[in-house]
């Protein structure tokens, strides 16, 4: 079996995906018009520097899971299939193009921790999505990116570029 990595690996992660989103995400008479192509949108966001303290982007900094929570499952892991805003998801693929570990919020709250020059994926429901990293340092002082709101719609694939 053939082992692959580096860009070549997340660039065939990102594109099944895509791929996955734009073929299954859609309700049997919500499909596209004939011809139409998911929408993929980068957006390159540069760091602006702050001390390290409360934030107004930030809802939940916690990684841990709440046991009363109703999180409900997006059709394509076994959830039903519902009409509306919040029923079919859209990708977000967050670029990190910094030598630093950044938290990721999604909406406000914390969703993963990217690394150096890394990658992260992951699906949210459709309509307004906001996001915002932090890269904190040791001195107390942070790097800070966003919050950028996109307009996450069902089946689309949007990227979120980080720079210094």
């Amino acid at each position: 079996m053939m082992k692959v990595s580096g860009k070549i690996g997340i660039t065939a992660g990102i594109l099944a995906l895509g791929l996955l989103l734009g073929t299954s995400a859609w309700a049997q008479d919500e499909k596209p018009a004939a011809g139409a192509a998911a929408k993929k949108e980068t957006v390159v966001t540069k760091a602006e520097s702050k001390t390290a303290g409360s934030d107004s982007n930030i809802k939940s900094d916690s990684e841990k899971n709440n046991p009363n929570a109703k999180a409900e499952a997006p059709a394509e892991k076994g959830g039903s299939r519902r009409r509306g805003a919040g029923s079919h998801p859209c990708g977000l693929h967050i670029d990190n193009r910094t030598p630093w570990l950044m938290r990721i919020y999604v909406d406000g709250n914390y969703r993963g921790t990217v690394s150096a020059y890394g990658d992260l994926v992951g699906l949210t429901g459709d309509g307004p999505t906001s996001l915002y990293a932090v890269a904190p340092f040791d001195d107390g002082s942070e790097k800070t990116w966003g919050p950028r709101v996109f307009n996450c719609s069902a089946g689309d694939v949007y990227t979120w570029q980080v720079t210094q």
